[in-house]
């Protein structure tokens, strides 16, 4: 017989069997659904950074140039005003926006005495080519920037949210002599990260525009403005960019949000601090600090590029003095750098070195020798045709511009400026050289002054003197007359010191690698590093004792390939040091055999555009960084 069932009741857990089931099909939908979004934004996100907006027409006025880059080409809108001084402001737009949509911007600094272009991105607007990444805009920010420095010497580079990240990384790169970041960012994961906090930005944002990483390269004055109440970057991340960025200056919006911030008062502000003033902390702005006035010996840029020759130049040769002991002029085929070598070997800008040695080591010596070399120089200007002294970078390009070798002034070793005097009376003599046409100026040769240490005392001085008071003087001054700053043959420390003090780029004008060479004379990475950081370049130089044993054309590029791979193929240029009675590598004797360095780096696998770097135009934006940053 069967017995009837017996309730034994519900098991214990039961009460929660069903809420159970619900939550794993809520949850596998939920996992559904986040792991959906991963892919979509990763999918999607570059169209979502860029989309592409209608594009419109430039208004009928200036010039819109079309500037070839690794992608394509893009447009570069050009307004120039009347006083071929006036800085010029390069703008980088937000996404969604494009050059032309920047006019009213436009009007507001060409009415406040400020010339101005707008730099299209790949992919916007009427530019042609690839698509819109974080490579390709910076690539075209490039190409603009070099087109734009033969139009002016002193350039602005500026930007809103997007192109704030464009901005700043031009500016580390040395291209800009100041800088201006509205509603910026510290990188895009960052931003990204606060505007979708539950999505793992930092894994998948493919552009990243880290200015947070290149805020301590960018050494020229800055101005931050940012909104305290901005949704899409927030206000801490332009706080933590003003801290990072040396003598940045932070203005802070109560009340703002991320757009809308160029106003009449902030196009006030924009033209003054382009023009060389200043501003508080805070909100408001201080009265318009006078500009400081260009220097007379500049030449108002008279060249576009495309009407004038690359620049191939050589940072470093001692034809002065040999025409001075030898009695010979520039012509004399018997120079290593003579006038014939130069023509036929490419060489259109020369630094012509004036070099005080250290014996007799008296004060009237050097600067007696000094002067013979200087009027050495001056005579050749006058006497030849076909050279030309240069005093700026646009003064260098016209001269190139006729078909003519344009010529300028070094001092190799700051001693050369030492008459024994009070430090005021030695920079107002540096002052009155710079007013005459010197343009460089080398702080040691192989011994110690008063200014620096040198490598040429290792030994008896191994941990390398950096800077003297007297050295940080003179880099403040070189900075303020536009002069640029060498430290080949300076110490480690003093190389060092005067990168971090510097506010323009710094050059080793014949220089090579250590690592490749051990010698005092060459470079350490950490060295090429801090130089490359400034926006400078290292001229590389044929003396086969610095170069290797068993000198010879491939030696040399061992040497170019090593300073690329340490500090960028910006940072490689050519400073010969020939007729300086070194011993020459196989296949470079004297100037005309250059085409040989030009076939081995091609060779190597260069681009046309690095080649074109290192026989010139790698200092070229350097020099005009350095013209531009003077007297801030």
């Amino acid at each position: 017989m069967a017995l009837p069932p017996v309730d034994v009741g519900a098991p214990p857990w039961g009460w929660y069997l069903v809420p159970m089931k619900a939550w794993q099909r809520y949850g596998r939908a939920v996992a559904i659904g986040y792991g959906a979004s991963v892919v979509l934004a990763a999918l999607g996100q570059r169209w979502l950074l860029y989309p592409r907006p209608e594009p419109d027409r430039f208004q009928d006025r200036g010039e819109v140039l079309r500037v070839p880059f690794s992608g394509g080409d893009v447009p570069l809108w050009v307004v120039q005003n009347a006083d071929a001084q006036a800085p010029l402001m390069v703008w980088f737009h937000g996404n969604a926006e494009t050059a032309s949509g920047q006019a009213q911007l436009l009007d507001g600094m060409v009415e406040r005495g400020v010339s101005f272009a707008a730099a299209e991105y790949p992919g916007y607007g009427l530019a042609t080519g690839v698509g819109p990444s974080e490579d390709a805009i910076l690539d075209a920010a490039r190409a603009t920037l070099k087109v734009l420095a033969t139009k002016s010497e002193r350039i602005v580079c500026g930007g809103a949210s997007l192109g704030t990240g464009v901005a700043a990384a031009m500016a580390a790169e040395g291209y800009c002599s100041r800088l201006t970041l509205i509603s910026p960012y510290t990188s895009l994961p960052a931003a990204a990260q606060a505007a979708v906090p539950w999505l793992p930005a930092r894994l998948l944002v493919l552009d990243q525009f880290d200015t947070a990483s290149r805020a301590t390269a960018i050494r020229v004055p800055t101005l931050i403005v940012h909104g305290t109440e901005d949704p899409t970057c927030p206000v801490q991340m332009g706080r933590s960019l003003a801290a990072d960025i040396a003598g940045a200056t932070y203005v802070e919006l109560p009340g703002r949000g991320h757009n809308g911030l160029l106003d009449a008062e902030m196009y006030d502000r924009l033209a003054t601090f382009s023009k060389g003033a200043t501003f508080s902390k805070g909100a408001k702005a201080e009265p318009a600090a006078t500009p400081p006035a260009p220097s007379p010996t500049l030449s108002p840029p008279l060249t576009p590029a495309s009407s004038s020759p690359p620049a191939k130049v050589d940072l470093h040769v001692d034809t002065p003095t040999q025409m001075v002991r030898r009695g010979v002029g520039l012509d004399d085929p018997a120079l290593e750098s003579g006038l014939d070598d130069m023509k036929s070997g490419g060489t259109n800008i020369v630094v012509e070195v004036l070099w005080p040695p250290k014996n007799p080591a008296t004060t009237a010596a050097w600067t007696a020798q000094v002067e013979r070399l200087f009027a050495k120089v001056e005579a050749e200007d006058h006497r030849l045709d076909g050279v030309e002294l240069a005093r700026s970078p646009s003064d260098a390009r016209r001269i190139t511009a006729a078909g003519n070798i344009a010529m300028l002034i070094s001092i190799e070793g700051a001693h050369g400026i030492d008459h024994g005097e009070s430090l005021a009376a030695e920079l107002a003599g540096l002052a009155q050289l710079h007013a005459r046409g010197l343009s460089l100026i080398e702080l040691t040769w192989t011994f110690s002054n008063r200014f620096a240490g040198s490598s040429g005392d290792v030994a008896g001085d191994p941990a390398g003197t950096g800077l003297t008071d007297d050295g940080r003087a003179l880099v403040d001054e070189a900075n303020r007359l536009g002069l640029v700053v060498d430290v080949s043959h300076a110490s480690d420390a003093a190389t060092l010191e005067a990168c971090k003090r510097s506010k323009a780029p710094v050059i080793a004008s014949h220089s090579n690698a250590d690592a490749v060479r051990d010698h005092p004379r060459n470079l350490s990475d950490e060295a090429i590093r801090c130089i490359a950081k400034t926006g400078g370049v290292v001229g590389l130089n044929f003396h086969a004792t610095f170069v290797g044993a068993a000198a010879n054309v491939a030696k040399v590029a061992d040497h170019a390939d090593h300073l690329k791979r340490v500090g960028g193929p910006g940072v490689v240029a050519l400073g010969s040091d020939y007729d300086g009675l070194i011993q020459t590598p196989e296949g470079l004797s004297d100037a005309g055999d250059l085409p040989n360095l030009w076939a081995e780096l091609a060779r190597r696998g260069w681009t046309e555009e690095e080649v074109r770097g290192v026989q010139g135009e790698n200092f070229m934006r350097a020099w005009s960084a350095v013209i531009a940053a003077a007297g801030s």
